[in-house]
């Protein structure tokens, strides 16, 4: 934030807002607030405690891909997968 010196008690403050009549009726249109499409649900974050063992096998496989993939991408790829399998 910039440092400013305080105006001096004789000079007025400017009108933050132009009187052009053209400007005013732009301002007076106002707007609507963005709305949330509803087609597509939000993300949902949870905590997914993985047993030790079967990391480090996770870890394994991910390690053979031959282009490095993050385990949460490797985990939502699993599931996707099954739910692909399962037909839903």
């Amino acid at each position: 934030m910039a440092v400013t010196r305080r105006p001096k008690d004789d000079q007025a403050p400017q009108d933050p807002l132009p009187d052009d009549p053209a400007f005013q009726h732009y301002l007076s249109k106002g707007g609507s607030a963005a709305k949330p499409q509803q087609d597509t649900p939000k993300d949902v974050r949870f905590t997914l405690h993985i047993p030790g063992h079967l990391c480090q096998d996770l870890d394994r496989v991910r390690a053979v891909r031959p282009l490095k993939i993050s385990r949460h991408q490797w985990v939502l790829e699993a599931i996707l997968e099954k739910i692909q399998r399962e037909g839903a």
